[in-house]
């Protein structure tokens, strides 16, 4: 039971910390003053505001890395959402088409591609034409759809760019890492889930814009906050995964 507080806190993260940009100080009056208190040596807290982090210094992490994790810049993360606005541009684009495509229905599977593409095509169950139509059927977007297509859209978005202090030529030329697109993939569905509603991932898209078209570090921390409280929550019912998180650590028994 301890272990699962700390995950619990641990998780939680920026939700109990104190509001951003501010800092408690505790000072000690100075020998004239203590003089003249009332009891010497009293420590007096005072709050003194700081400037708010810049987004370009933040970093971000996997939302199963619920202890520790490689983290990615906030460069990164922009350099994947300057380049969509809505599932539409990436999951119904590269392999979606073949695998939208109706001849599925009347040819057999080697006259839509080769046995060893089909045999590999296989070898992962979510790139199959049935997941697909199902997923289709219920609204849902899919993870390797996201990775796959969104390095091939160009990055156009001024103000996302001007987050990090970058332009939009500089972002373009530079190739989105997976390990960011996964990131992302992890905020927009609030889990590891290889799949998301595509209501839900187009308005948490919006929610990481400001009114100014900027990047919203602090909506997209919450949403891999959120995440983090739900792979938790989903553990907190399997003891023995709670037991494998706490011994090995969550990316490797993930892995």
């Amino acid at each position: 039971m301890r272990c699962v507080a700390i995950l619990l806190l641990v998780a939680a993260g920026d939700a109990l910390a104190p509001p951003r940009g501010v800092v408690a100080v505790v000072h000690r009056r100075a020998p004239a003053a203590d003089a003249l208190a009332p009891s010497r040596g009293i420590a007096v807290v005072h709050r003194r505001a700081l400037a708010p982090l810049m987004v370009v210094d933040r970093t971000f992490r996997r939302a199963e890395d619920i202890l520790y994790g490689v983290e990615v810049p906030a460069r990164e993360i922009v350099n994947v959402l300057g380049r969509f606005k809505t599932h539409k541009e990436w999951n119904d684009i590269g392999l979606a088409k073949l695998l939208d495509d109706p001849k599925w229905d009347a040819m057999t599977n080697t006259e839509m591609m080769s046995a060893p593409e089909y045999a590999s095509l296989q070898a992962n169950v979510a790139r199959t034409p049935q997941r697909r139509r199902m997923l289709t059927k219920m609204g849902q977007a899919q993870r390797f759809l996201l990775v796959d297509n969104v390095p091939s859209l160009a990055f156009t978005s001024k103000a996302m760019a001007a987050s990090v202090g970058l332009t939009v030529r500089e972002l373009n030329d530079e190739p989105p890492t997976e390990r960011a697109l996964m990131i992302v993939f992890d905020a927009m569905s609030v889990s590891k889930s290889g799949i998301v509603e595509k209501v839900a991932a187009d308005k948490r898209r919006a929610s990481w814009e400001s009114d100014d078209g900027s990047f919203d570090s602090d909506a997209f921390a919450s949403d891999l906050s959120a995440g983090r409280l739900n792979i938790l929550a989903f553990a907190a019912a399997f003891p023995v995964y709670i037991w494998h998180i706490c011994r090995y650590g969550v990316y490797e028994y993930m892995a």
